[in-house]
């Protein structure tokens, strides 16, 4: 499991101070983004012209709302892992404890230039599997 914490800021709530929906995923791909980070340079997988990774499926579940300045704990873990695919799993959890958010995404890995389904690049495949 990968922990990434973080604050709720401003940009990312509506009007009633609450974190706006659809920021639940960014703040899940922030996650993804801080652990790849640590096993590699993101800048080398953009500009790397053999794969590309991308979300092909997300769905998340709210349990409980998410407010203006505080504190969460995002806990990232390996779902399950195919030959060309893998699935994540984030858990939020407040100050409290308390579980607030379940988010699930879907990638996929794709050669770029013919967008056909590849192996999951090996230094991915090995750091999923640390999870």
């Amino acid at each position: 499991m990968y922990k990434y914490q973080t604050v709720i800021r401003l940009h990312l709530t509506d009007a009633a101070g609450v974190v706006y929906f659809a920021n639940l995923f960014v703040l899940a791909h922030q996650c993804y983004e801080s652990f790849l980070e640590q096993n590699t340079s993101l800048v080398s997988i953009i500009e790397q012209k053999e794969f590309i990774i991308p979300i092909v499926h997300a769905e998340a579940d709210y349990r409980m709302p998410l407010r203006l300045s505080e504190k969460v704990v995002i806990e990232m873990a390996l779902i399950k892992m195919a030959n060309n695919s893998f699935e994540l799993g984030f858990t939020f959890v407040n100050e409290l404890s308390q579980v607030t958010t379940e988010v699930k995404t879907t990638h996929a890995v794709s050669q770029q230039n013919t967008r056909k389904p590849m192996g999951i690049p090996k230094f991915l495949k090995t750091a999923l599997n640390r999870l």
